[in-house]
């Protein structure tokens, strides 16, 4: 194997991860360019960093792609499956990886990735709460004209009475 390629060695294939993001409102194009060839701590980390950066409207994804010569499960002698996907601003683990005829019997994909992985969703969703919880409540059809007025606070605060909300035009 090229060691360029962080491949691990598994039961059935050699493997490595990948990270990859679709935008959503632009006929599901890559969004940014695809990380692969990933150890699975470098693509935790990339995954981590796009879902932080990349707009709501971006699918991301955190996958596993493989090389086989175990030609009687994979015809094709190559395959790759979503592990990981960040859709609409949910986080979910996908099941595929079950699915596929490599990957099911794959101990440290089946026992280890996917264990880290729930343990990174339920972190997420941890943080997810605690940070709502921290911000004030706002109306969606209002949060404009909040954070004008949270801003018009702060301004006040620092001395500047000549700015107000109301002499804003709002278009």
């Amino acid at each position: 194997m090229n060691s360029n390629y962080n491949y691990t060695n598994g039961d059935n294939c050699h493997y490595n991860f990948y990270v990859i993001a679709f935008d959503s409102q632009n006929e599901y194009k890559n969004y940014g360019d695809m990380k692969a060839d990933l150890t699975f701590s470098e693509a935790r980390a990339e995954y981590k960093k796009a879902v932080s950066e990349n707009p709501r409207h971006v699918n991301t994804m955190l996958g596993v792609s493989y090389i086989t010569d175990r030609y009687d499960l994979e015809p094709a002698g190559v395959g790759a499956v979503d592990l990981l996907q960040h859709i609409d601003g949910q986080t979910g683990l996908s099941s595929d990886y079950a699915k596929n005829p490599v990957l099911k019997n794959e101990s440290l994909i089946k026992t280890n990735v996917i264990n880290i992985l729930k343990k990174d969703i339920e972190k997420q969703k941890d943080y997810s709460l605690t940070d709502k919880d921290k911000r004030p409540a706002e109306k969606s059809t209002g949060s404009l004209i909040g954070k004008l007025r949270r801003n018009e606070n702060k301004l006040k605060s620092h001395n500047r009475p000549d700015v107000s909300v109301e002499n804003q035009r709002i278009i």
